[in-house]
């Protein structure tokens, strides 16, 4: 019976139509070696091409075809042909396929990808060096950055974007036309609205409606039928019930705790302290339905967002100022969280959104952890091909992102120098900090807990399946040179608190606690604070991003309308953070575990296992929204608490936005 065909496609990273025409990929050589050792020879293979082995080549190789081992011909032209990023190779023979992934630049003297992933101390004594030698390869590439006076930055980021991290042209061609729309429906807008100012006499929030270009969706489940539709939150900006909703279901839903036992015998009481004893009797007889503050407090029904700590962080006198506000909220009888206490509010969480939550606690945060992957960790070591898919396009995003003025990092900094891996990276831990553990406090309405929580312990199961297979024991952890690499870095050079043992893994849970937090926040974590941008941002009064002059310091004072619609920023200023709030709304083009097997190769019936069950958990937690959404529909005619931003289905792999 011949042996049955063997063919062999090259997945190399587009790099459009002009650069393939100036300058055109070179054919690569592909040496394959089966799990015996048997070799063929050099095979000339075009990229992106599929090529079918001779049949003397076939018959040499077992249906086990193990390593692989691509490099470029040498000849006189190569100073002028292209570099060449290899992103993975794929075997097909007879009925099966195997991935071997390389993402590397492909060079004469050759690349070598195995097909099972590998621990170090587990490398044959013949590859050790080869793998000692990418890793100093990839620190040449992969090298961390500076600040202006010399020292390191915080935190840790690439000094210069590897060619293998940019954008891939296909990305760029999903996400340019909503850049060429965002910025023709602003010149439009801006010059229709100008006209219609000459002649208009009241300055109302109605007249927001000419900013958009369709009216406000059916259900949020829907994709709208326009780029610029009318929010939802324009049909109830105004309400208590949806300021209190804000602080559950809006983009920064991790600020708010339970209020804490309060001491009014001591003699310096804080911020919050002073709140409660200044309107007491006020907040007693009008907001919380006949209890005092004491049995409210007993009761675990009062909540607060403190802010306080943003006035050593607001912009100088020449910039607008950002308050350092505080608000107190009940939870009434009715299950509605309503504000009882509290200052001008949104404007400050909006920049703390924008400038912590979002940027450092997500985008720069995980730069760190892609920097210590990719510097201390082989392309064949089982956590590097784990992690990897939830890095893609990270540094790329990061490269481009307008970081703002440094008063801004500075908040972020502060934020961080806070943050725990084991504390605010881990979700169970985070919301036991808070108070807000118990799925019955908040019950029905902190959509974003119960949701993150249960694609939380999905992410988990999978990562402790998948870290089990390779460390069967919890000795292998201790032995593993590259993981205590990575981990003692992030916990010693790139100042990550709560690193366990300060970067000495010790045991399986511990290196699951951290692989579990990296996989979260660039999934579930950062579509959590992302793409709700536009449907809280679009709508100015909603969620204004920033606001004109100083908020007055008179506590009885009760502005109007006109004077409220005044303080709004200029048209064209909401128009430009409309365009990029609708920009970062948009996801990418990889969803939470699509596409798995093209990184984790390794297709044992272990490994096949654990993707099937997190894939099987996903589609349940999206059943499970569905249905839940569809209830809230019935119920509400604005679709109020239509919350679907952490559906499986709508998450990307990675921070790519």
């Amino acid at each position: 019976m011949p042996a049955p065909q063997i063919r062999i496609c090259l997945k190399t990273r587009d790099r459009g139509f002009i650069s393939k025409l100036l300058k055109p990929a070179p054919k690569l050589l592909c040496t394959l070696s089966d799990d015996i050792g048997r070799t063929t020879a050099p095979i000339a293979i075009a990229t992106d091409n599929q090529e079918v082995l001779k049949t003397e080549d076939t018959e040499r190789l077992t249906s086990n075809i193990s390593e692989i081992m691509v490099s470029l011909p040498a000849g006189w032209w190569s100073w002028c042909r292209p570099e060449v990023y290899l992103v993975m190779v794929v075997v097909v023979y007879g009925q099966t396929s195997r991935c071997f992934p390389f993402h590397c630049a492909v060079s004469e003297e050759g690349t070598t990808s195995k097909y099972r992933a590998v621990l170090p101390q587990n490398e044959r004594e013949r590859d050790r060096q080869s793998r000692e030698e990418r890793i100093h390869a990839a620190r040449k590439i992969y090298q961390r950055s500076e600040e202006s006076n010399g020292e390191r930055s915080v935190p840790a980021r690439v000094a210069k974007l590897p060619a293998a991290e940019g954008f891939s042209v296909k990305y760029l061609t999903l996400l340019f036309p909503h850049v060429v729309v965002g910025q023709l429906q602003r010149l439009f807008v801006s010059s229709v609205g100008y006209i219609k100012r000459l002649f208009s006499k009241y300055r109302k929030f109605d007249t927001l409606k000419d900013l958009y270009d369709g009216p406000v969706p059916d259900t949020t489940c829907c994709k709208p039928s326009t780029p610029f539709y009318t929010p939802r939150a324009s049909l109830y900006w105004d309400t208590d019930e949806w300021f209190g909703l804000q602080r559950l279901i809006g983009v920064d839903p991790t600020i708010i705790r339970l209020c804490p036992p309060v001491d009014d015998t001591k003699p310096e009481a804080d911020d919050l302290e002073k709140l409660l004893f200044r309107s007491r009797s006020r907040v007693e007889e009008h907001h919380l339905d006949g209890m005092t503050v004491a049995a409210a407090l007993t009761e675990k029904r009062l909540f607060v967002c403190d802010l306080t700590f943003m006035k050593d962080f607001s912009r100088g006198p020449r910039g607008p100022a950002v308050p350092a506000p505080i608000a107190l909220f009940f939870w009434n009888d009715d299950g509605d969280l309503l504000p009882v206490a509290i200052m001008l509010y949104n404007l400050a969480e909006s920049n703390h959104h924008e400038t912590t939550t979002h940027l450092m606690l997500t985008h720069l945060l995980m730069e760190s952890f892609c920097l210590a992957t990719h510097r201390h960790l082989d392309v064949s070591h089982p956590v590097f091909r784990l992690l990897w898919p939830h890095f893609h396009f990270l540094m790329a995003i990061n490269a481009i992102l307008n970081i703002g003025i440094e008063k801004g990092l500075e908040l972020g900094r502060a934020r961080l120098r806070e943050w725990r891996i084991d504390v605010e990276g881990t979700l169970p831990a985070a919301l036991e900090e808070r108070g807000l553990a118990d799925p019955t406090i908040l019950k029905d309405k902190y959509l974003y807990r119960d949701d993150a929580m249960k694609l939380y312990n999905v992410l988990k199961k999978y990562a402790t399946a998948y870290i089990s297979y390779y460390y069967h024991d919890e000795s292998m952890i201790s032995s593993d040179p590259e993981i205590q690499d990575w981990a003692t870095t992030l916990a010693t050079h790139y100042d990550i608190k709560g690193v366990p043992n300060d970067g000495q893994l010790k045991t399986r849970d511990e290196l699951i606690l951290m692989v579990t937090c990296i996989i979260y926040t660039c999934s579930v974590g950062h579509a959590s604070v992302n793409f709700a941008q536009y449907d809280q941002y679009g709508y100015p009064p909603n969620y204004p991003g920033c606001l004109k002059g100083r908020p007055s310091s008179d506590p009885y004072e009760h502005p109007e309308e006109e004077d409220a619609f005044m303080a709004l920023a200029s048209r064209g200023n909401m128009l430009h953070i409309m365009a990029i709030t609708h920009l970062l709304s948009q996801r990418g083009d990889r969803r939470l575990a699509g596409g798995f097997a093209a990184f984790i190769v390794d297709q044992s019936d272990e490994i096949r296992a654990c993707i099937k069950e997190l894939k099987h958990g996903l589609r349940q937690i999206r059943e499970e929204i569905k249905r839940r959404n569809t209830e809230y529909a019935r119920q509400d005619p604005f679709h109020m608490m239509l919350y679907d931003y952490l559906d499986p289905s709508k998450i990307p792999n990675s921070i790519g936005i």
